[in-house]
């Protein structure tokens, strides 16, 4: 197993990014690249030989999801901070909560004054990234048990990669960080799929690319802790770090009893406007308890213009 992480620094904006996206323009450029390969380039990404993360959120450092565990509150004045624990949170931050879990003890939100955000509301978004027609700083309004989305909001906000802008007047996107798992058999992939993310960096990696959505440039995270393994490293907790379905065969790999995990529904169409029908995936972030290794499986479309990665990638924190 080969293990490459990139990180992505955004120069422009980006709407909905995650590991189908990543993966179905990486499928795209290495079948361009390599067009004598490409019965092999696709028994590689159907047997979920290759393995997408999602773009998860880099700071000074790699930050990881906010996994749903049972974190309680001793009073009610202490219950709106349920709701200003953090979207990211650092490993460190992550083994102590789940060290507590493992031990059978309380988790109470005073006990994370590290990991809750004292500015969660009232946030102000930066009205000078709009573009025409796409409005993205505003609030929707609830009123009545109905949302109403102003002439100054579009969903977009939720789904697009956000700009800063520092005192120096310079612009500053956010820096993703992605994990490319490469199973033995399809490592004579490793440099194109390099090749393609630094051609998908000047072409962009979004939808809407033709306007400018998308660009990046690339780090590669050399300085990654090499204890870190985003595979199968012995019975414990993992954090799950990509869409993942497990095959039938894996379930009993999993212990639900002593997961945390979340549930979400991925559906569309494909090209010919057929249904692809309703599946239930584990989201990103949450925290599995694995007993042997998982793959996860690819829906394979009847055209091979797409392939629908839910492999998941995994790594051990207690």
């Amino acid at each position: 197993m080969q293990t490459i992480v990139y990180i992505l620094n955004f120069k422009t904006q980006y709407t909905q990014l995650d590991n189908i996206k990543i993966g179905g323009a990486l499928l795209e450029r290495l079948l361009e690249l390599y067009p004598e390969k490409y019965e092999s380039i696709l028994e590689c990404f159907k047997n979920s030989k290759i393995s997408i993360s999602e773009a998860l959120t880099y700071g000074n450092s790699i930050m990881f999801p906010f996994p749903k565990v049972p974190v309680k509150a001793r009073n009610e004045d202490q219950m709106p901070n349920l709701k200003k624990i953090v979207k990211d949170i650092s490993l460190d931050q992550l083994r102590k909560i789940l060290e507590k879990i493992r031990n059978n003890e309380d988790l109470y939100v005073d006990d994370m004054p590290d990991i809750v955000n004292k500015n969660v509301p009232g946030k102000e978004y930066n009205s000078l990234m709009d573009e025409a027609g796409v409005k993205i700083y505003r609030e929707p309004i609830t009123r009545e048990r109905k949302t109403i989305y102003t002439d100054v909001f579009t969903k977009e906000y939720f789904s697009s990669g956000e700009l800063e802008i520092s005192g120096d007047g310079k612009i500053k996107g956010p820096k993703k960080w992605v994990v490319f798992n490469i199973e033995d058999d399809c490592k004579d992939l490793e440099k194109g799929i390099r090749t393609s993310l630094y051609i998908l960096s000047d072409l962009g990696l979004s939808g809407r690319r033709g306007i400018g959505k998308g660009i990046f440039t690339i780090e590669a995270l050399n300085s990654l802790d090499k204890s870190l393994e985003f595979s199968f490293n012995g019975e414990g907790y993992y954090i799950l770090l990509s869409k993942f379905i497990p095959r039938e065969e894996e379930i009993e790999y999993i212990d639900f009893k002593r997961s945390y995990y979340t549930l979400d529904i991925f559906s569309g169409l494909d090209k010919k406007g057929i249904s692809l029908g309703i599946y239930r995936y584990i989201t990103p972030g949450s925290i599995m308890y694995l007993k042997k290794r998982v793959v996860g499986f690819t829906i394979s479309l009847d055209s091979i213009e797409r392939i629908i990665p839910f492999n998941g990638i995994f790594l051990r924190v207690v």
